[in-house]
């Protein structure tokens, strides 16, 4: 074998831990007459913790026993397998001896042997186990061989703990870490392919380490290829790029992988025939006298039993016909009936051997069918299980080239992995509880995927600031305004509520009597709120005076007001014309506590504005359709602006929010319980923050200073941080 052109090195990291926290143990050993390692983490769940020091002290005892005798002539391939076949013997031992009590399910292991340009590995249960190989493009894989691990066992049994083995060739550049925890969400794609592939390994490990909270005891193991002539500049990090990575025939060679541990002889029954049937056929040529007499007499005894059967059916076909002919037919039977009576042996006259040897005879048909039945049914239910894998690892294969292209900003791309993904998922049998389960587990991690693709952040229970709690059912909130940093609520009673932050609860203002319609929207400035209600018409509340007073400001026969804005010292409205069927923006000019001169501010458009909903002003104007087409205008025109698509499709979008200080701008969809948030200059998707617990969104507010979004449902109020 040529020598390969790189040195393997490797770095771990170990938390240390107590007795009481002891879950997970770390061995790295290297080999002391060749470039290589073996190495191994298990892990348990917390509580079996104390358990886990039994099986550690077996690995460390196997580990110590190989590495000083693997020699330069060592067989890597065969060493492992023994390796394994040891480990396996003291585990069934220790079990059998009753040294832990915990099932095998939770209890999680990689053990693995790398040396030169081979690597081997074996494993149970689900560790962080993940490979790095760049193709000739220069551009990365991502291997999850604990996926492979999983896809390739059976069930696990203590009996035979590692009875899968992972084999290929390494190459330079290829990069392998394996973890106790998860690295994946609370290490991103990039930065840990960044971590991997600039880093020395032992750097490697503890800037891993830096990532997870002090609470979490974490293991860590890197093992990288390393080209020869990889330099190391001062700070530690590589300075040149990592050459290729690659373990060539991994995935090309897991289905013909030797499962060299498995044990897959036939038991019972089944094995009993099969040894007899090859006896019988090897020594058929070379029978003895007493053997042939034997086989002669099973041949009569077959013969009498099929000549007894075949009588036995005549005469019952005889005996129950019925009598057409009379006298002359019934005779005729009778007389065929006593001629078969004659014809059939006497079962006294036939020998006590003969009967012996019709029931083994009968015995043996019995098993052989039995027997072949299961035969046959066996291997329609390894076919079947064998589909569902070759799904599985088609499935597993379109998802690691999904993060593969994430990894690159390949958005597209990867949505493409993860849709073709989902499809297969959606087809694969749903028989048994183990398909079903599996199933559950890549649909989830499929659409874990996605929703990162979607940049969907999931709030699943954002705070609660305030709720109507104290006052009658029949009340329901409709809009909020802030005035002055203090919260006030208009609801379907007509009256107006202020939020009491620090209890918790929403506090009705006493106001002068003034008789306003319920409320749909609310604009603010520093004099005060404004209120578009149902009457239709605008309605003020001054906080200061507490006071509620309705204005003679209304829309127009066949018009209808939307959504109102405060901008300068102008009101604007966003009108629909419905003998028109189109939409225009209404300018007020603020005249004392008045407003008067209402002009239609849109000059030129292109865009029909029938489905307007909501308006948002910064100096320039933004026009929400309930579709979620957003149009902006400048200097009373059109421009042309346009905002990326967002996955799921917006139905029906109902507010907008951005203001003169914001770069972003900000879409209320009700009935996706999201709010989705754009880049305002560019119209680039950001984010979409997703409320599932919170049902008939009225209204939403942003406070970017301090970095909040408030979101108001008929009956409470809410409150979240913003994270884009």
């Amino acid at each position: 074998m040529k020598p390969p052109a790189f040195i393997l090195k490797a770095g771990q990291y170990q938390d240390q831990e107590n007795d009481a926290k002891f879950r997970s143990c770390l061995i790295l050993l290297p080999f002391r007459k060749r470039n290589g390692y073996i190495f191994a983490l298990a892990k348990v769940e917390k509580k079996h913790a104390r358990e886990l020091r039994n099986i550690c002290r077996i690995l460390t005892s196997q580990a110590n026993r190989l590495a000083p005798a693997f020699e330069q002539d060592s067989n890597a391939q065969h060493t492992f397998e023994q390796f394994l076949a040891n480990l396996n013997q003291q585990l069934t031992e220790q079990i059998r001896a009753g040294a832990w009590h915990f099932p095998i399910e939770d209890f999680h292991a990689v053990v693995g042997l790398a040396c030169e340009q081979e690597m081997y590995l074996s494993g149970t249960g689900e560790l962080s186990t993940i490979f790095l190989h760049r193709t000739e493009s220069q551009r990365y894989q991502i291997f999850n061989l604990a996926r492979n691990i999983n896809t390739e066992q059976a069930l696990p049994t203590w009996e035979k703990t590692f009875s899968v083995i992972l084999d290929g060739d390494l190459a330079t550049g290829d990069i392998f870490c394996l973890a106790s925890h998860p690295l994946s969400p609370t290490i991103s794609n990039d930065e840990l392919h960044e971590i991997l592939t600039t880093l020395p390994a032992e750097s490697a490990a503890t800037k891993i380490r830096q990532y997870f909270s002090h609470d979490t005891a974490l293991s860590v193991l890197v093992l990288q290829a390393q080209d020869t002539q990889t330099k190391l500049n001062a700070s530690g990090v590589r300075s040149v790029a990592l050459p290729q990575h690659s373990i060539e025939h991994l995935e090309a060679t897991q289905a013909q992988t030797a499962k060299l541990l498995k044990d897959q002889k036939p038991g019972g029954l089944i094995s009993l025939l099969k040894s007899q049937l090859k006896k019988f056929n090897g020594q058929k040529e070379n029978q003895t006298p007493l053997r042939q007499k034997i086989f002669s007499r099973l041949r009569q005894a077959g013969l009498w039993l099929a000549r007894h059967y075949l009588i036995t059916k005549i005469k019952g076909h005889l005996s129950h016909r019925s009598t057409r002919a009379g006298e002359k037919i019934s005779a005729v039977k009778q007389r065929a009936v006593h001629a078969l009576d004659h014809m059939q042996p006497d079962k006294k006259s036939f020998p006590r051997s003969a009967k012996y040897l019709i029931f083994a005879a009968l015995s043996v048909l019995i098993i052989l069918a039995v027997s072949i039945y299961f035969l046959s049914q066996t291997k329609v239910e390894t076919q079947e299980v064998e589909n569902f894998q070759n799904q599985i690892q088609e499935i597993n294969s379109l998802i690691e080239q999904g993060a593969a292209a994430m990894i690159y900003k390949d958005e597209n791309q990867a949505r493409g992995f993860y849709l073709q993904a989902q499809t297969l998922v959606q087809n694969l049998p749903q028989e048994t509880v183990e398909q079903i389960d599996r199933s559950e587990q890549m649909k989830q991690e499929i659409n874990g995927a996605l929703d990162q693709l979607r940049h969907i952040v999931k709030i699943p229970e954002p705070p609660l600031i305030a709720n109507f709690s104290a006052y009658e059912d029949f009340i329901r909130a409709q809009t909020f305004s802030f005035f002055n940093g203090q919260l006030y609520l208009f609801t379907n009673n007509k009256e107006v509520y202020a939020a009491n932050l620090a209890e918790k609860k929403l506090e009705l203002v006493e106001t002068t009597a003034g008789t306003i319609g319920i409320p749909l929207a609310s604009a603010h400035d520093d004099s005060g709120i404004l209120i578009l209600d149902n009457r239709p018409g605008i309605s003020e509340f001054n906080p200061a005076q507490k006071t509620l007073r309705i204005t003679d400001l209304a829309p127009a026969e066949n018009n209808q007001w939307l959504d109102l804005k405060l901008y300068g010292d102008n009101l604007y409205l966003l009108q629909i014309d419905n003998q028109a069927n189109d939409g225009q923006i209404i300018r007020l000019s603020r005249s004392g506590q008045n407003y008067s001169g209402p002009t239609q501010w849109i000059k030129s458009k292109s865009t029909n504005l029938q489905n307007a909903a909501s308006v948002a002003i910064d100096g320039t104007i933004f026009v929400l359709k309930e579709d979620g087409q957003i149009i902006r205008f400048a200097r009373s025109s059109e421009i042309g602006w346009e905002a990326d698509l967002v996955e799921p499709a917006i139905s029906k979008a109902t507010k907008i929010w951005t203001d003169v200080n914001s770069d972003y701008l900000y879409v209320l969809e009700p009935l996706g319980k999201r709010v989705i948030v754009y880049q305002k200059e560019s119209g680039q998707f950001i984010s979409q923050y997703y409320f599932e617990t919170l049902n008939n969104l009225r209204d939403f507010q942003i406070d970017e200073t301090n970095r909040k979004i408030y979101l108001l449902t008929d009956q409470a109020l809410y409150a979240a941080d913003l994270s884009h």
